[in-house]
């Protein structure tokens, strides 16, 4: 769709990403001054009425919240409209990147920049739940931090409701759709019964989450209660850890039930945070974070500037070794038969040790006598030559027949493991960069040809561990990449979790 002309007014100049029912688009309003850009979202038609219902009501709630929702973090709705049996809104471009960039596993940011994230996030939360919407799929891809003042913007509202004030109807209840993302979504949500309650549960995840380095999904869970376990895995105080594991109580019940609530427990802990230290929400909070990405597709994660960032480690290879550390030189011992090495792969071996030469004893010489006198004992035989030859040609056969072994021993077909390498290599690159879900099908085939590659390994020899460790590696991805797949045909547009 690139350079088509939608509406008779914007000019699609790039994708985004695609989702199970939609794509999104980056395009040039070319009826305005300067043409500034703007994203377009594009729902597609379905031949299942059923489907299509659904995905229209979606599509004018968006629309209709987008319009009543005017917050500074909040994308502006410009326009929405139907062409080919196909729907379009337009919204305002945010440029910067989202919240996923920086909640990459692994990486553990401070208390203090939770806190700081919570506020920004509690006040836009504050607002649209004001306003009777909940925005059930809240989580670090629908936050774009925007480039120019570091504040997050939230996205995605296609998969909000409004509550009406006098409640829904038996029939409109029964039409809700539970829509969310794995990890970020609380058992009423996926139910299709979400309260504002189950979006303070994904921001605290979220920043559970940031404190711990390990993604929500993977965190383990009470069996008898289905709490969430993760304070041992984090450093935090009690007071932050009290207010995040009551935002994401297993039951909505015992949660906090609005952000202001959980405001008013954070104002404490904000007391030590200059920038925060009032009595309200701040309008915005600027963390230095900058990107030149002029859209909020997501790029290759960088480190965020803030000051509240952990500070790394000190490489191992950098730490100096303690003052009574000496190094001590142990002889190497004499190399022997059973020291030989060699490498099937690529037969990179090193020189065989010498072998010992056996030593025969022989008796010493009697000096000889003209009339040598008869004895009564018979002297013992002499050892003939061929006894010497014959220790020795046994040796050599030995030898010979040992490194005869190391040639004819089963190894793996150089060019089928040096495939599955690269195959590998591949895979991972495509799995890290997988967005939409098109890219997540191509990142689970790849992963599967690999398993196809090693699999024509019938001989592995000495890479039998590296075989088994790599099909045990491509059996995870695809297991992983299969839940991806299946949360992101949920997904109406933007990227897949």
């Amino acid at each position: 769709m690139i350079n088509q002309l939608l509406d008779g007014r914007y000019r699609i100049i790039e994708t985004l990403a695609a989702g199970g029912f939609g794509k999104t688009f980056v395009a040039q309003d070319t009826k305005r001054p300067g043409q500034p850009q703007c994203v377009v979202k594009m729902l597609h038609g379905s031949h299942n009425q059923q489907t299509m219902e659904v995905a229209r009501r979606l599509f004018y709630k968006e629309a209709e919240t987008l319009e009543k929702l005017r917050h500074p973090q909040i994308p502006q709705l410009l326009a929405f409209f139907e062409q080919n049996q196909e729907f379009y809104l337009v919204e305002e471009f945010v440029p910067g990147h989202t919240l996923a960039q920086e909640l990459v596993p692994g990486r553990v940011f401070s208390e203090g920049w939770v806190l700081t994230f919570l506020t920004d996030v509690l006040q836009i939360l504050q607002f649209i739940h004001n306003h009777g919407v909940i925005h059930r799929d809240l989580k670090p891809s629908n936050l774009i931090r925007r480039q120019g003042d570091g504040n997050l913007v939230l996205i995605d509202f296609g998969a909000v409701k409004h509550l009406q004030i006098e409640g829904e109807t038996p029939k409109e209840a029964s039409h809700t759709v539970g829509i969310g993302t794995q990890g970020y979504m609380p058992t009423e949500q996926s139910s299709g019964k979400p309260r504002f309650s189950s979006d303070l549960y994904a921001l605290g995840m979220m920043a559970i989450q940031a404190l711990t380095g390990v993604h929500p999904r993977d965190l383990p869970e009470d069996v008898d209660t289905g709490e969430i376990l993760w304070q041992n895995r984090a450093t935090v105080s009690p007071e932050l850890a009290q207010i995040l594991t009551k935002m994401v109580r297993y039951h909505f019940s015992q949660r906090y039930q609005r952000a202001e609530e959980v405001f008013q427990d954070l104002q404490p802990l904000l007391a030590g945070l200059p920038q925060l230290a009032t009595g309200s929400p701040p309008a915005g909070v600027n963390l230095a974070v900058r990107v030149a990405e002029p859209t909020y597709r997501e790029a290759q994660p960088q480190a965020p500037t803030t000051p509240f960032e952990i500070e790394p480690t000190t490489p191992v290879s950098q730490v100096a070794p303690p003052a009574d550390y000496a190094e001590s030189t142990v002889p190497a011992a004499t190399p022997t038969l059973g020291d030989r090495t060699a490498k099937i792969g690529d037969m990179d071996r090193t020189e065989p040790a010498p072998l010992g030469t056996p030593t025969v004893m022989m008796p010493t010489p009697q000096p000889a006598t003209a009339n040598p006198l008869p004895s009564s004992t018979p002297s013992p035989p002499k050892p003939l030559p061929w006894v010497a030859g014959g220790i020795a040609a046994l040796v050599v056969l030995g030898a010979g027949g040992w490194f005869g072994w190391q040639q004819l021993a089963p190894k793996p077909t150089p060019a089928a493991l040096t495939t599955a390498r690269t195959l590998v290599t591949q895979a991972s690159q495509s799995t890290a960069q997988a967005k939409t879900l098109e890219e997540l099908q191509t990142a689970k085939a790849q992963w599967q040809k690999v398993l196809a590659e090693l699999d024509t390994i019938s001989n592995p020899g000495a890479a039998a561990n590296e075989i088994a460790q790599l099909k045990a590696q491509s059996q995870r991805e695809i297991a992983q990449l299969e839940t991806r797949i299946k949360d992101c045909s949920t997904v109406l547009w933007g990227e897949c979790p």
